[in-house]
């Protein structure tokens, strides 16, 4: 992704979306470094809903006169582990790993809402409260 120091509403929305591929991509990837049953369904489920969100995403209108701008956007690049057969060796590594992604994007929409006002602002505010949701499901999965 390119970085630049203003984004328009469409630009935030498309950065979010190639946000939400590229780690449904990493989750489908991590699928042929393991063959715990439990881990290949919770990663199904991760990149379902990777996925899910980036239909949502893809799903928002925007007004095609809107000139909304966010100064200084924020930067959506995760830090992914490089992808190695023994990378995970657990269920419990792959559910913290999925956490921090989601705390980590959801920190950053909450951020970048505070940067901004109007459409903009409303879009990052929800794409934050989408994340918490995603984050708080994740961790009542951590206690079963």
């Amino acid at each position: 992704m390119e970085y630049k120091c203003y984004l328009s509403l469409t630009d935030l929305l498309k950065n979010s979306i190639s946000f939400e591929q590229d780690t449904a991509d990493f989750y489908h990837e991590m699928k042929n470094h393991t063959h715990d049953k439990n881990s290949l369904e919770l990663l199904d489920y991760l990149e379902t809903q990777e996925l899910d969100f980036k239909a949502k995403l893809e799903n928002v209108l925007i007004d095609e006169n809107d000139n909304s701008m966010i100064q200084f956007p924020p930067v959506m690049n995760p830090v992914l582990p490089e992808i190695k057969n023994d990378l995970f060796h657990s269920y419990s590594e792959l559910l913290d790993l999925a956490i921090k992604i989601e705390e980590f994007a959801q920190k950053i929409y909450h951020e970048s809402s505070l940067l901004c006002s109007g459409k903009i602002r409303v879009l990052l505010e929800s794409l934050s409260q989408l994340k918490k949701t995603n984050e708080k499901s994740l961790k009542e999965l951590k206690l079963l």
